[in-house]
């Protein structure tokens, strides 16, 4: 849908991302994009998503409501393993939950964790609903998109707009 637009370049250093701490002690979450826990994440984006860092205390249990106009979230459990999400037991390491989060009914979830600490990352957002076609990293909604892209590419005109500073060293991130 935008995505010809200029692209968005971020690093956002971890001491930047808000921690909140989850109610009766369960842990805490940073909150890295959208709006979630009475905070907005530091991440910029373009459409309205949540996307959360779970740290969960063990032994704890967990309640959390999605965003209403998100319709679709996923899990992904990235430390150690849970006792049950949603009343499914024994969700291991690596594992992704994706779930619908259209209804009122589904826009929750319930974590518990077993006799250790772990690590939970939420991403929420809305179906865009378009036609999608990708080569590589590029994805776009047409071949003819891709194809334009690629040449762009090739000739050094893609992206558009680059930043005058290394992203990929956070040092060298632009002080505000």
């Amino acid at each position: 849908s935008r995505k010809m637009d200029n692209p968005r370049y971020g690093t956002v250093p971890n001491k930047d991302l808000p921690v909140v701490a989850l109610k009766d002690g369960a842990g805490t979450a940073r909150v890295l994009a959208g709006n979630a826990l009475g905070v907005r994440g530091s991440f910029e984006t373009v459409q309205d998503v949540q996307m959360i860092d779970f740290h969960l205390e063990k032994g704890s249990t967990y309640d959390f409501t999605i965003n209403r106009g998100l319709d679709t979230a996923m899990l992904y459990v990235y430390e150690r393993c849970l006792k049950s999400v949603n009343g499914k037991n024994d969700i291991p390491t690596g594992s992704v939950i994706v779930f619908d989060a259209s209804s009122d009914e589904d826009r929750g979830f319930n974590i518990q964790t077993k006799d250790y600490n772990a690590g939970v990352m939420l991403f929420a957002g809305k179906k865009l609903k378009e036609q999608i076609a990708w080569h590589g990293p590029i994805v776009m909604n047409t071949q003819e998109q891709i194809r334009s892209t690629m040449q762009e590419l090739r000739s050094g005109e893609f992206p558009p707009k680059r930043v005058d500073w290394d992203y990929k060293r956070i040092s060298a991130f632009p002080k505000k």
